[in-house]
């Protein structure tokens, strides 16, 4: 593959010799980029889980970020 050719072209050229791997590069190059949202939210994270609180549990995680998300959106309040 030359440099200058994308790599979607290249797999719609070859995807009748590889039909399947062309189905799942498409799907793949479908999914769009992380948004700067997303990483917002890993960096707020970040900043709840510091060295000394990193044994929270995953569920423990997910239900602070939801509480902290809702109060923030005004969706329930203290």
């Amino acid at each position: 593959m030359s440099a200058d050719k994308s790599p979607l072209i290249w797999w719609k050229e070859h995807a009748l010799e590889y039909p399947l791997l062309a189905q799942m590069v498409r799907d793949i190059f479908s999914i769009p980029s992380m948004s700067a949202e997303v990483e917002r939210l890993f960096s707020s994270t970040k900043h709840m889980l510091p060295g000394h609180r990193s044994s929270l549990l995953e569920d423990g995680i997910e239900a602070a970020e939801c509480i902290r998300s809702w109060f923030k959106a005004e969706i329930i309040s203290i």
